[in-house]
């Protein structure tokens, strides 16, 4: 430990506070440089994932916002503590401030060190209703941190976990592509087996084969909107083997799994019992970020901002009703009420228009993706398993209280994952 100092975050490299482009500048979004948000950064992912990118006008107009590659982007406003490593060039909104690593400090290394040292460091916010830390208050943050060797080591050890985890993510995405392109095959063009010598007839929502109706989402199944255990009962909620608790915020946008943060235990699922999902369980977004869209792979809870369908298995499939949510998203969040915060209660979930299809073809079509589905999940659960390793890890190395130099990376992962 002879070789680990105390610095501030200031002296690790130059620290950049991001910007928003002005309402009235439309012309600054396109397809150029990411730009990044705290909704953009999901637990347990490296990198963001950007929904919005700037434009050539939008980069010249915040060019000194424009934040290298390997620098660590760390929420400031609002939910604190989330943190990315930015792997390409980019800018973040004003909600983040961002750390350009200098040559003695490596971004990777600095990534973990933040991640560890998120809770401690948000306990340094000021603001009721909205946390922040300012730039000044961040720069001058105090960790420990080894000599340059040792942080790339570090870095190596945990960065080498993560790149399976990507690896698996990258794989998952081809995945669930190859789902979304059997869907649109099917009842976008129509292209489904057996449809030659069907004729197309007028609908509510378009053209649609002979014998095929427009129903409602509430005809897929029963609807279940979630609710809360009360907080203020600290019985109500267990630990990781226990029922997940699903909220929005780990739910992720065209993306079949999530990561519930929360679990709830006996007492807890007992006293919304009413609410609990089955395995198969379609669960949809509608408070908020109207539109992500999570097929549960076990029982569960979700909050009150998410509407969820318990397939009737005599109508239709899980597969089908969770590829014709995710394809119906965009058309489903413009029916959203409410300006501030947009919401689509039980009752309009429910009543949405859909195409239903003969149950024969749609469980035809859930066992053809049926099976992407399930290598997603096994896929999933293995990043999870992998993931466990990367926490159990990274606060003892990042530390210093394991030696990185006795570590057999390969060995640990045969015995943990296998």
């Amino acid at each position: 430990m002879s070789e680990w100092q105390s610095k501030t975050i200031a002296d690790l490299g130059k620290v950049v506070t991001g910007s928003t482009p002005p309402s009235r500048k439309s012309n600054w979004f396109g397809e150029s440089t990411p730009f990044v948000t705290p909704s953009d950064m999901t637990e347990g992912d490296r990198r963001p994932r950007p929904e919005r990118w700037l434009s050539a006008e939008g980069l010249a107009g915040l060019r000194t916002r424009l934040i290298p590659r390997d620098s660590v982007a760390f929420v400031c406003i609002g939910s604190i503590g989330k943190v990315c490593l930015l792997e390409s060039e980019s800018v973040t909104n004003q909600q983040v401030n961002s750390v350009i690593p200098n040559a003695n400090t490596d971004g990777r290394f600095l990534y973990y060190l933040l991640k560890h040292m998120a809770p401690s460091i948000a306990q340094s916010a000021s603001g009721a209703a909205t946390p922040i830390i300012n730039k000044s208050t961040f720069s001058q943050v105090v960790v420990r941190l080894p000599g340059h060797a040792t942080q790339l080591r570090i870095a190596a050890v945990l960065g080498g976990i993560d790149d399976l985890i990507e690896n698996n993510r990258r794989r998952i995405e081809v995945l669930e592509e190859m789902a979304r392109a059997i869907y649109r095959e099917w009842f976008v063009k129509f292209r489904y087996p057996g449809h030659g010598d069907v004729p197309m007839v007028d609908s509510a929502l378009g053209p649609i084969p002979e014998g095929w109706h427009v129903g409602r989402v509430g005809s897929f199944g029963r609807i279940v909107t979630g609710a809360t255990p009360s907080t203020k009962q600290p019985r109500y909620w267990g630990e990781a083997h226990d029922t997940p608790f699903l909220t929005p915020t780990e739910m992720g946008w065209r993306r079949l799994y999530a990561r519930p943060a929360r679990h709830l235990s006996d007492a807890g699922v007992a006293s919304v019992k009413s609410r609990l999902l089955p395995a198969g369980a379609v669960c949809f977004s509608s408070i908020g970020s109207i539109g992500k869209v999570t097929l549960a792979v076990k029982p569960l809870v979700t909050n009150q901002q998410v509407n969820s369908v318990v397939v009737d298995h005599s109508v239709t499939s899980e597969s089908y009703v969770y590829e014709a949510l995710s394809h119906a998203s965009e058309r489903i969040r413009g029916m959203a009420s409410g300006s501030a915060t947009p919401i689509i209660n039980k009752s309009t979930f429910a009543d949405i228009r859909m195409v239903m299809t003969p149950p024969s073809l749609a469980h035809l079509f859930g066992r053809e993706v049926g099976l992407l589905h399930s290598l997603i999940t096994k896929l999933e659960e293995h990043s999870s398993r992998l993931g466990a390793i990367r926490d159990l890890l990274l606060p003892q190395l990042v530390t210093g209280q394991i030696d990185v130099s006795s570590l057999n990376l390969d060995t640990l992962i045969a015995e943990k994952v296998a």
